[in-house]
């Protein structure tokens, strides 16, 4: 069960997921000594190249991707497009308040606003 600190974590969550995939993916080369599948057999050196695979990463890799799904399922569930819209900005963006209020246009406040996200955000996650 997702709790409101969760929401928070969005952002690093998706920088996160990017960092590791980027550390993830670096390429590993080495070279080693191999010989002619034919008479004579001459030895001569290959250069192998790949990506390491990191099972830890990926492990980690899962786990953040199904808290981000998860965080946007919340935003999903919002009982209406107002909340939806103030909750994708306030989470998925980290707007302020006073931003999202401008955003929003319809002279509402920015208390307006904060109060409009958390009764919603009351409503999904009880």
């Amino acid at each position: 069960m997702i709790k409101k600190e969760d929401l928070n974590q969005y952002r690093d969550i998706c920088a996160e997921i990017e960092e590791i995939k980027k550390e993830a993916l670096l390429p590993v080369a080495d070279t080693v000594r191999g010989s002619s599948e034919e008479y004579p057999y001459t030895a001569h050196t290959v250069k192998i190249q790949g990506v390491a695979q990191n099972e830890r990463a990926k492990n980690r890799i899962t786990y953040l991707q199904e808290k981000k799904e998860e965080i946007e399922r919340v935003i999903d569930r919002m009982p209406n497009s107002r909340a939806r819209r103030i909750a994708s900005m306030r989470i998925k963006k980290g707007m302020s308040w006073d931003a999202i209020a401008a955003k929003m246009g319809g002279g509402r406040s920015p208390d307006s606003e904060r109060k409009t996200y958390s009764k919603a955000l009351e409503i999904v996650l009880k």
